[in-house]
């Protein structure tokens, strides 16, 4: 998704290294990095790095995920239990504190 963006015309120009190794965020706490695009619950959690601010959402760089579980898990009542419980209406503050949408 990463390269998508910036191979895009408007980015045409801007020296861009991916990197392979590690995430974006080690590589700025490490100093090695200037600027990282990264999901936000990956930036917020670490100490050294600043969230500047999200992708303009023109630039289609959104996730969406889903909860679900096994056929053949072991403990299908408890599944069913923990994706209730992340999906009560009352657990949008704890997502959004992880820099998640719900």
């Amino acid at each position: 998704m990463i390269d998508q963006i910036l191979h895009r015309p408007e980015f045409s120009g801007v020296h861009a290294l991916t990197v392979t190794t590690g995430s974006g965020i080690s590589a700025l706490a490490k100093g090695d990095a200037d600027m990282a695009l990264q999901a936000t619950s990956a930036i917020i959690s670490s100490k050294n790095v600043e969230l500047v601010g999200p992708l303009p959402s023109e630039l289609g760089a959104h996730i969406d995920l889903e909860a679900a579980m096994s056929r053949d898990t072991a403990n299908a009542q408890a599944a069913q239990d923990f994706i209730r419980y992340i999906t009560r209406p009352e657990t949008e503050k704890d997502w959004k504190r992880f820099g998640l949408d719900r």
